[in-house]
């Protein structure tokens, strides 16, 4: 269980900002991440006021380029990271994208990610060949989550809980 009061949150791969909508509910300064402008989240940032309540919304950049834009802005590092969306939608370079969300961290910072991943014991990412794996041909990488521990793990990260979820 993570505290969320007062912390300083990147939500990477937003989509509609329901979960954007809850870290507001719950006291959450958040900036919002997603490659692809989506028209539901903005109707959502409109509803709900999201400027008010402290959220940036940011679309149209690739996850590489996310720290630059961030440090343009002036918004500074987090506390909390949070990949929704899939770490690796629309990233070309999983490496890259995982050193790049390490700039944006704080001593302590706290990354929760969802991804998917092949069932298999090795070390391997596979490639989503027209959507051979999963349907959204964007979703170009997969690694078994022995290799995306270890990927965290070369880009400076500690894992502290492992989760697997079971697919149905």
């Amino acid at each position: 269980s993570v505290d969320l009061k007062g912390r300083h949150c990147l939500e990477i791969g937003c989509a509609d900002g329901k979960l954007t909508l809850y870290l507001v509910r719950k006291g959450v300064r958040t900036v919002a991440h997603d490659v692809i402008v989506r028209r539901t989240f903005q109707l959502v940032q409109e509803y709900f006021d999201f400027v008010h309540n402290g959220v940036e919304y940011l679309t149209g950049q690739r996850l590489e380029d996310l720290p630059q834009a961030i440090l343009n802005k002036g918004i500074g590092r987090f506390d909390l990271i949070l990949f929704t969306g899939g770490i690796f939608n629309g990233v070309l370079d999983p490496i890259r994208s995982l050193l790049a969300v390490r700039k944006m961290c704080q001593p302590g910072t706290v990354v929760i990610i969802e991804a998917g991943c092949v069932d298999s014991k090795d070390f391997s990412v596979h490639f989503n060949v027209e959507g051979i794996l999963y349907r959204h041909t964007m979703s170009y990488w997969f690694p078994t989550f022995s290799c995306l521990m270890y990927m965290m793990i070369l880009c400076g990260f500690v894992p502290m809980a492992r989760r697997r979820a079971v697919n149905y």
